[in-house]
């Protein structure tokens, strides 16, 4: 079974989607470039679910790796991968020190000095 190239999609959906809204004269046609923008947005991060999903966390080795001969005369390749550090979870904003729920006061302490 080959695999999609998911790198590869989530460069260029969101570049092309781009394009086209940018195509799109928004002055006459508001509501297509808006829609357009909202179809590329959700698209460009629909093709990237399958790589958090299908990510392998146990392995050191690359990931999703594609690899195209691009200039072939210079050597020149097309080479995509994801490591372990591309696809870490998102830190917990909550863990760490929490600020007081209550607003200052504006009270000066007795004890402050000037």
């Amino acid at each position: 079974m080959t695999m999609l190239p998911y790198l590869s999609l989530a460069i260029w959906v969101p570049i092309v989607s781009g394009l086209l809204v940018l195509a799109v004269h928004r002055d006459r046609d508001v509501a297509a470039a808006r829609w357009l923008a909202l179809v590329g947005s959700v698209a460009g991060f629909a093709v990237t679910i399958p790589l958090y999903t299908h990510f392998a966390p146990g392995t050191a080795e690359m990931q999703f790796v594609e690899a195209k001969e691009w200039i072939p005369r210079f050597n020149v390749n097309y080479l995509l991968g994801v490591d372990g550090i591309s696809v870490m979870p998102p830190s917990n904003p909550f863990s760490g020190r929490r600020r007081s729920s209550t607003a200052p006061s504006g009270r000066v302490s007795q004890n402050a000095t000037p």
